[in-house]
């Protein structure tokens, strides 16, 4: 029998930093996975 788990990723982003956002949103892609997207003013403070 198989487990079923759920898996949550959140990727913090700076608004002006479009080039993270879309690796973020290719990897999802990728994956398969949802990410949620949260921008942030500065990525050091979370």
């Amino acid at each position: 029998m198989q487990v079923r788990k759920k898996l949550a990723i959140r990727w913090y982003y700076e608004e002006d930093d479009v080039d993270i956002y879309d690796r973020g949103a290719y990897i999802a892609t990728v994956i398969g996975v949802p990410i949620e997207f949260i921008m942030v003013n500065d990525v050091s403070e979370c």
